[in-house]
């Protein structure tokens, strides 16, 4: 192997995200349903503070839906769902701050100038080959991280053909953020809250 182009081998081992994530049974479910999440939010803004709760469906994890409260809208909740410290809203008025991301939304951000440019650069870097097989072919642009997102580096970008790609993301937990800040939600065609996010 090259100086430049580590193994597949080195990758795992410098680079988490490449590490084999869990058994797809053990993986928690993240989004759902934006019943459950209109519901906790109502008992929220009254001002309850939930440690358990049941849907109809049987169900009892609360988590998810608040964890999706938290990240997809920015909601500012309390709390880790135990009898101790249940989950509460200390500001029962507050307006999220998140617009939650749509398919056509990241659809729309790769799109942007601001991403081409990104991409072309890291592809430079990369000599127009991925990573992890030296392929030229099929390059696509990949993620290490999303924590500047609108305002990538180009060391948070990696080269990788298509199938690499797809086997990264096969083999890690890192996804699109479900939520990103207003002030860069216009840019991706989003308009304004639905109505039961709104105190």
């Amino acid at each position: 192997m090259s100086d430049y182009f580590p193994s597949l081998d080195e990758l795992r081992l410098e680079l988490p995200l490449f590490s084999q994530a869990k058994a797809a049974s053990s993986a928690r479910k993240f989004h759902e349903s934006e019943a459950q999440q209109r519901e906790v939010l109502a008992h929220l803004r009254a001002g309850e503070s939930i440690a358990k709760f049941e849907w109809e469906d049987g169900g009892k994890r609360l988590a998810p839906a608040v964890e999706q409260l938290r990240n997809a809208y920015g909601f500012v909740i309390s709390g880790c769902g135990t009898s101790k410290k249940p989950y509460r809203m200390d500001d029962v008025r507050q307006r999220p701050s998140k617009a939650h991301v749509t398919d056509e939304m990241k659809a729309a951000y790769y799109c942007l100038p601001h991403w081409q440019s990104a991409r072309a650069d890291r592809l430079s870097m990369d000599s127009f080959r991925c990573v992890c097989c030296h392929s030229a072919d099929l390059l696509q642009c990949h993620h290490l991280t999303y924590k500047r997102l609108f305002a990538e580096r180009i060391t948070d970008l990696l080269t990788l053909c298509s199938d690499c790609h797809r086997s990264v993301h096969k083999s890690c937990r890192l996804k699109f953020p479900s939520g990103v800040q207003v002030t860069y939600a216009a840019q991706l065609g989003w308009r304004t809250f639905d109505a039961w996010l709104l105190p």
